[in-house]
């Protein structure tokens, strides 16, 4: 679906960043103003008790607000957001070398679940990249130490120079 503000060169309307875009739920709304304190802080609470009670602090707490708007392979594709989301958790977790707590709410459930999801999927990649990288440079080793690989019945068997059978 094409908007109006997409239409507008230059025009790039995205999520807010931050701990700030999370610590208050619609504030300045109409349902605000039923709450104790005319904002819902569930989040700012949250924020605080991890900082208090386990010691996290605003270097290692991560908050990810997305675009409701977009699915999150959209998101993806227009941001890069699946990967931010990768690093920017990598980099709380290393940050402090305390494990990695995960709060998701309503759709962001859903999101997150996505992000869980695509991030198996990256790192199965990953792995088979780093599989075929060794595999190489191993071929490479044998090749350069006189070794071939030789077909036996579908399995590589490895022969040296002269091996009497």
């Amino acid at each position: 679906n094409s908007t109006k503000t997409q239409k507008i060169e230059g025009c790039k309307l995205r999520p807010d960043e931050g701990l700030d875009a999370i610590s208050s739920l619609a504030p300045g709304s109409f349902s605000s103003d039923l709450l104790v304190g005319g904002t819902n802080t569930v989040y700012a609470w949250l924020i605080q008790w991890l900082a208090d009670n386990l010691g996290y602090d605003v270097t290692s707490i991560v908050a990810l607000p997305y675009d409701w708007r977009l699915s999150p392979d959209k998101m993806e594709q227009r941001d890069g957001f699946l990967t931010l989301v990768r690093m920017k958790i990598e980099a709380a977790v290393k940050s402090n070398g305390l494990p990695g707590i995960m709060v998701a709410h309503s759709m962001g459930n859903s999101v997150f679940r996505y992000f869980l999801e695509w991030l198996r999927v990256q790192m199965r990649e990953e792995a088979y990249e780093r599989y075929v990288r060794r595999a190489k440079r191993r071929a490479a080793a044998r090749s350069a130490a006189g070794m071939e690989d030789v077909d036996v019945g579908g399995d590589s068997a490895m022969r040296s120079g002269s091996v009497g059978v």
